[in-house]
């Protein structure tokens, strides 16, 4: 459920893939997480919300109004009306919360797009968790507010911020051998073409259900999946070129599902509720994780033979 601990436990368990959370850098990572959430995260969600409810098959949309409308207290589009004042004004602090994270990177000035430096093309940087908790948010706005719409227009004219995150999408340009898994790059432009699944070839030895399993939502969105958090963990996975297969969960069946995998529930806050994903099940080590940084953590020490 929490896309830190999920990077964690695959550095861990596959250390040699390429880490997402080296030793070195994890108190930083943990840091910029809750800095991302508290700056960035608590802009989107409201502006969001009500979105998310749409590409959502019957079942889940109907659960997913009625359980976070009662958690609000409110109708979901009345967190961010349409043509109000409100909705104005959290566009004008979203746009904000967008140049203080470009601030942060640029704060290093040497022109680095990713967190751990690297130009444009991915020169001299590697790829971190913090890195796809960027590209996890804009793609979830790119595929909720629709790549044609006035609302994503506008997001791709917030200047150096966008431009910045924009980068954050090609996490696997500086790893050639592994951009089979992504189609040539996750750039905004190929979002949609994505699958459920790498395209990593499994050794001979490797049956389908010795892989991991990603379990996400679906929904009708192309290649169904559109969840910022669960984004994170697909490019954890397809970073390290780790064969895994996406198990979808309708919303109303994550609950019984985590619980009978054994799983403790997150700590309710305000947008978090007990039972979310992302969550793997790695059958190698019948290791079952619900957080993206562990999930992270275990890829890195767990198959060090992929890119960390």
């Amino acid at each position: 459920m929490d896309s830190y601990k999920i990077a964690l436990y695959l550095d861990e368990t596959y250390p040699d893939t390429p880490a997402l959370l080296p030793p070195e850098s994890r108190v930083f990572q943990t840091s910029f997480q809750h800095a991302l959430g508290d700056v960035l995260h608590t802009r989107v969600v409201p502006l969001l919300l009500h979105q998310i409810a749409k590409p959502l098959n019957p079942r889940s949309r109907d659960y997913f109004i009625e359980t976070r409308e009662a958690f609000l207290g409110c109708k979901l589009e009345e967190l961010s009306p349409p043509g109000s004042e409100k909705n104005a004004a959290q566009w004008v602090a979203m746009e904000k919360a967008f140049g203080v994270v470009a601030s942060w990177i640029e704060s290093a000035g040497d022109g680095r797009l990713l967190l751990s430096g690297g130009g444009p093309d991915g020169e001299d940087g590697k790829v971190t968790h913090a890195d796809t908790d960027l590209a996890g948010v804009l793609i979830a706005m790119r595929v909720l507010l629709g790549v044609d719409s006035k609302e994503w227009e506008r997001i791709e004219g917030f200047d150096e911020a966008v431009d910045l995150n924009i980068q954050v999408y090609r996490v696997q340009h500086n790893r050639a051998q592994y951009r089979s898994n992504i189609q040539s790059g996750l750039r905004l432009d190929q979002v949609s073409r994505l699958g459920h699944c790498n395209t990593v070839p499994v050794e001979m030895a490797t049956s389908e259900t010795d892989v991991i399993i990603l379990y996400d939502i679906p929904s009708t969105v192309p290649g169904n999946a559109w969840s910022a958090n669960t984004w994170k963990t697909r490019f954890a996975l397809n970073y390290k070129g780790i064969p895994y297969r996406t198990q979808w969960v309708e919303y109303p069946d994550i609950a019984p599902l985590l619980t009978s995998l054994g799983v403790s529930p997150n700590t309710p806050s305000t947008w978090t509720f007990p039972y979310t994903l992302p969550a793997i099940y790695d059958p190698r080590t019948r290791t079952v994780l619900m957080d993206s940084i562990k999930i992270a953590r275990y890829l890195d020490e767990t198959y060090p033979d992929t890119p960390a």
